[in-house]
């Protein structure tokens, strides 16, 4: 059992102080439901200062819209309590649809204006005229609470985000270079290479989220954020690059290992360079006479028309002049974050940085409709019975089905919250009635609530224990109810416990039925989006956009990576598939840009294999149109190959890139069919 460390402990007393301050500010101002802030501080805490800013700022903007949703739907529907529902339930179920798609921190902004108004409308449909006072004096509290807790992390050993950041920008460059210096040597055998691959894109994906909670307590990094989302950009070029080479490499060790002798020393050159640390640059000489021997070594334009042997390797040869080139460049742009001088000269800023990720809106609609079914039935339970405390079971309905709409599978995660829940309602039951009546005044509450709360914050702040300690702690901060003049209803007590946690079950039933997916159809459904998005890029009429589709399909290698480690039957294939995919796309995108100096004959060569890779990709079809396909790639090799222009070259290259990919990673556009059907019947 892991227990809490020192920082778990200086993290909970600042939580709970933070907590005991908004209780004391809300007595002093006698606000109606002081627990209300409380809880806030405790949803609102987070580690580092960043995230507390942030995660406040968002959940400011969601309870301000939630209040002012539910005060218009209450006074609307007033007469028909039933279409209120309906509505409600359609808002929630909107609400979490858009935190589910957007996957961004903003999401919690959707997340909060959705629950918020379940907390607000439902409790209020028995006096809808108080409907206004309700949500005011919900946004006072939320906002008092978030208030405390943002000053509190300010002035009580404030943990920056932006030191972090900048450890983990360092850590996942050294690990990107190691990396590419590994694979440049072939130093890792194929288990360890698959990984390391993971890993490194696990890094590099993860700071993305981290650098927008930086931008809000490290005005340093605020200011070099600009640098920072082009040195991401440079890592995400430099991970397509070296498994490029890394695919091309096996293909010529397994056909051709004569040609690679004569690249080992130029390798193991690259590789030194790129082990060296990325803010050691001042050695742009170097770097420049290593990039020259590169292209002088390279085969030239005839060559590479003659043997497509010798082509594969002219990619080889290109690629590794870019890795030196990145390595320069993400060393200019760190020094330039970490405070010294950016020579824009050195690094050309032709395509910012572009933030993206993969969304998927039949999984988001599936949360949403699960949310919104939720809500409903529990409605028309509490309706038909007449339950006195059926909204209590309404709004933790609506409450555990948003907090864990964007994950594969929330029901085990409610679960989880309904056992936080449980605890919460026997150590509440006990404070309640057993040590509550017996006290007076402020200091005492402080000092009967910290034995309890503090070591529930601390465990809350280990991830292992978050699920379960979440709840345990926001549900009893909730059932125990602090308020100025306090009232002991034992009768009362049970009724909302018995709501609370039949919500929650409500919410484990309906996500079950309605929203889990298991790993495996994830996985699948993340393949089907990289062929849809070929598909797409192949289809353009025009010059597709590199940098969008770049972080898109980089989001999806990072969410395979999550997934295909928890399945053992997938051995990987389709991270593989995926990265051949991200290949196959940048090299349509390339072929689109040359086709256009192209003659008229080899440009109806390029149309029609940008043509028959939107088809393949269209429908994931079988082996015979698959084998049509690399014909007709084949064909406009030859033809291109006629033409000497730089032009043909640039398109040459792309073709042969795409069909050594598709012919190294079939499943990319073939995948491979369910048990007992062919690769037909299993085309959609």
């Amino acid at each position: 059992m892991q227990l809490p460390g020192y920082r778990d402990y200086i993290f909970a007393l600042k939580t709970f102080g933070a907590a005991m301050l908004a209780v004391f500010v809300a007595f002093s101002l006698d606000l109606e439901r002081p627990s209300w802030a409380m809880v806030t501080v405790m949803i609102t805490a987070q580690p580092l200062a960043g995230m507390v800013r942030s995660k406040a700022m968002y959940r400011v903007c969601g309870t301000l819209i939630g209040g002012v949703f539910a005060t218009f739907a209450v006074t609307l529907f007033v007469t028909s309590p039933e279409l209120m529902t309906l509505v409600m339930a359609l808002w929630i179920g909107v609400a979490v649809f858009a935190s589910v798609l957007d996957r961004t921190p903003r999401a919690y902004a959707f997340m909060l204006a959705g629950y918020t108004a379940a907390i607000i409308a439902f409790p209020s449909v028995g006096a809808p005229e108080a409907v206004f006072e309700t949500a005011l004096s919900r946004c006072e509290e939320i906002i008092l609470g978030i208030l405390c807790m943002v000053v509190v992390d300010y002035l009580v050993l404030p943990r920056r985000t932006g030191p972090v950041f900048a450890a983990r920008l360092e850590g996942a460059l050294a690990s990107a270079f190691g990396w590419t210096a590994d694979t440049l040597t072939n130093a890792l055998p194929a288990d360890r290479a698959d990984a390391a691959r993971r890993g490194v894109v696990a890094e590099a994906t993860a700071l993305d989220a981290l650098r927008i909670h930086a931008n809000y307590d490290t005005p340093s990094l605020r200011a070099a954020s600009r640098a920072i989302g082009r040195l991401q950009r440079r890592m995400q070029i430099l991970f397509s690059v070296v498994v490029a080479v890394e695919d091309r490499m096996t293909s010529l060790r397994d056909r051709r290992p004569e040609l690679l002798e004569r690249l080992d020393p130029l390798l193991s050159a690259v590789a030194e360079r790129v082990r060296k640390p990325a803010a050691d640059v001042d050695d742009a000489a170097g770097a420049s006479e290593l990039t020259e021997a590169i292209r002088s070594q390279a085969p030239d334009d005839q060559a590479i028309r003659r043997d497509p042997d010798v082509l594969l390797l002219r990619i080889v040869y290109d690629r590794m002049a870019d890795v030196v080139r990145l390595w320069q460049e993400c060393g200019v742009l760190h020094r330039r974050i970490v405070g010294g001088g950016l020579d824009e000269a050195a690094v050309p800023d032709t395509d910012d940085y572009h933030v993206d990720v993969h969304r998927d809106p039949a999984v988001a609609a599936l949360s949403g409709v699960a949310a919104a079914l939720a809500v409903l039935l529990v409605s028309v339970f509490w309706i038909a019975s007449a339950w006195p405390d059926g909204a209590g079971a309404v709004v933790i309905a609506a409450v555990g089905c948003s907090i864990f709409s964007a994950v594969d599978d929330p029901a085990p995660m409610i679960l989880s919250f309904l056992k936080g829940s449980l605890i919460a309602t026997l150590l509440a039951g006990v404070y309640l009635f057993g040590i509550l009546p017996h006290i007076d005044g402020f200091p005492m509450l402080v000092l009967v609530l910290a034995p309890l709360l503090v070591p529930m914050i601390a465990f809350m702040a280990i991830p292992a224990y978050l699920g379960i300690m979440l709840p345990a702690t926001m549900i009893t901060a909730v059932l125990i109810g602090v308020q100025n003049t306090m009232t002991y209803d034992f009768a009362g007590y049970v009724n909302a416990a018995i709501g609370q946690n039949a919500g929650i079950a409500a919410a484990v039933v309906l996500t079950r039925l309605c929203r889990s997916i298991d790993a495996d159809r994830v996985v699948g459904r993340l393949s089907a989006s990289v062929r849809r998005e070929l598909r797409r890029l192949a289809a353009w009429d025009g010059v597709a956009e590199r940098s969008g589709f770049e972080a898109r399909m980089f989001s999806r290698v990072h969410e395979l990576g999550v997934r295909v480690g928890s399945l053992d039957d997938t051995k990987g294939r389709p991270i593989a598939a995926a990265l051949a995919g991200l290949r196959i796309g940048l090299n349509i995108i390339r072929l689109q840009r040359a086709r256009i100096a192209l003659p008229p004959g080899e440009r109806r060569a390029a149309d029609l294999a940008l043509a028959r890779i939107a088809r393949q990709f269209k429908q994931a079809r079988g082996p015979l149109r698959y084998a049509r396909l690399g014909a007709v790639l084949d064909r406009g090799i030859a033809r291109i190959s006629h033409d000497p222009s730089p032009a043909a070259t640039e398109a040459l290259l792309a073709l042969a890139g795409i069909r050594h990919a598709l012919a190294a990673h079939p499943a990319v556009a073939m995948p491979e069919p369910a048990a007992g059907r062919t690769p037909e019947e299993a085309a959609p």
